[in-house]
């Protein structure tokens, strides 16, 4: 009997070890509301899609995992016209997800016991800001690239592979979003943050050397 109790015992322990990861990990946020909206000292905010909508390779179904979305979410929670002069275009130029299979790393005898081949998936996105429309000041533009690669093992279950794809998609934005508000801060200057009162009137753009600055950030 007791020996009974410990074969049980054993088999449970085993199920739960089993047991998916991506049963223990809350859903990935892809709509950032969790992200406060940042005021910026223009007319109006424009979010415009020039991508190509990006389409899942063949036997390869991909849940909430479209860049181009999880861009366009972004841009309309976070940034938030607040008054002032000319129109800040954010432009998805690019927002790609693609996947292939790829050969397994490693040559031992469990990695060729597996059923099917690892996947990788390549994210890319590109975006320009313009800022238009400002009396006396020319259009101001810059640009930021983001290219990164994650391979989910062929064990993986449908489930873990969407989370972590997702989960690849959101940092991505969040990284874009770092260096996005650096731009809009340093270069534009139309990020109203603390400072004097202004008394109901927006923040002065300022551009002392009338310049056009051009920012191409690229992380991998």
């Amino acid at each position: 009997m007791n020996r009974f109790l410990i074969l049980c015992t054993a088999s449970v322990l085993a199920l739960s070890a089993c047991a998916s990861p991506s049963d223990t990990r809350p859903p990935v946020d892809l709509n950032f509301m969790q992200m406060s909206a940042v005021p910026l000292s223009v007319g109006t905010v424009q979010v415009l899609n020039a991508s190509v909508p990006s389409a899942a390779p063949k036997n390869i179904a991909l849940k909430n995992a479209a860049p181009e979305v999880a861009l366009e979410r972004y841009a309309a929670q976070r940034l938030k016209a607040a008054g002032g002069q000319g129109t800040l275009n954010f432009i998805i130029q690019q927002a790609s997800i693609t996947s292939q299979e790829v050969l397994p790393e490693g040559n031992g005898w469990k990695d060729k016991l597996e059923l099917g081949k690892p996947t990788e998936h390549t994210v890319i996105m590109k975006v320009g800001i313009d800022l238009v429309g400002v009396p006396g000041q020319p259009e101001m533009k810059s640009a930021y690239s983001l290219e990164r690669k994650l391979t989910v093992p062929a064990q993986a279950s449908l489930e873990d592979r969407d989370w972590q794809i997702n989960n690849l998609i959101a940092s991505m934005v969040k990284d874009m979003d770092s260096s996005v508000l650096k731009g809009l801060n340093e270069n534009m200057h139309v990020v109203i943050g603390p400072g004097p009162i202004t008394f109901g009137n927006s923040m002065p753009i300022n551009n002392p050397n009338n310049q056009i600055p051009v920012m191409l950030n690229n992380a991998h």
